[in-house]
Formats: C-alpha cells, structure tokens, sequence
C-alpha cells in the first residue's frame, strides 16, 4: 500500500518528469473508462425511473386520477 508520499512523489514524477506522455496517457484513459461507467450507470438509472414514472401515471389513470 502506497504512502501519501509516495503516492504524491508519483504524481509529481507523472507531471514533471522526463517521460510523462505515457503515464499520462493511462491516466487519461482510466479517466475515460470512469466516465464510460458512468454514463451507462445514469442511462440505466433513467430507465429504471422512466419505468416508475410510466407506472405511476398507469395507476393513477386507472384510479381516474389526473382527468
């Protein structure tokens, strides 16, 4: 497990050193890869609440709600 110092030295050797292209680089796609996650963690969530949504409405119709 890294220290906070070593995880800062890391960091500071990614930013300033000689050869950063290629950590940073990774670290960008990581990036990529989290917001990929996200994206289909949003879209799966509005169908979820897209299908309540529909649910509710059908009930509430049923019941003669909202005419």
């Amino acid at each position: 497990m890294a220290t906070k110092s070593t995880a800062a030295h890391r960091q500071k050797d990614m930013m300033e050193g000689t050869n950063t292209e290629q950590p940073l680089v990774s670290f960008e796609a990581g990036l990529i890869g989290i917001a990929l996650e996200l994206s289909k963690y949003s879209r799966d969530l509005t169908a979820i609440a897209a299908r309540w949504e529909a649910n509710y409405l059908q009930t509430m119709q049923s019941y003669g709600v909202g005419k």
